[in-house]
């Protein structure tokens, strides 16, 4: 267990919102990453739910959005939606 593995990580709880129907992981990942606060709770550890921002830089990534989310919809993932520029824009206004 563990092979692959870095020894780095971003700290990001993954939803599953791109599993492919069938990754072992689907049915469950969802379900699990909801846990994370309740168990930074009870350990007392910290756990910020931030959220995170897929985005898409040219034409064809643009184009492939919507199958991503209609994808995290079918996987269980329900805190997702698509979002304009200026939406983003709100959300990150040091980035702009």
């Amino acid at each position: 267990m563990g092979e692959g593995s870095s020894k780095g990580n971003s700290a990001i709880v993954h939803t599953g919102f791109d599993a492919t129907p069938e990754a072992w992981s689907r049915s469950w990942l969802p379900k699990l990453s909801r846990q994370w606060a309740v168990l930074g709770r009870s350990s007392r550890s910290p756990y910020t739910s931030c959220g995170a921002v897929l985005l898409a830089i040219d034409d064809e990534q643009e184009a492939q959005l919507p199958n991503i989310y209609m994808k995290a919809l079918a996987n269980g993932v329900d805190d997702v939606r698509l979002l304009v520029l200026s939406e983003v824009r709100e959300l990150e206004p040091k980035r702009s």
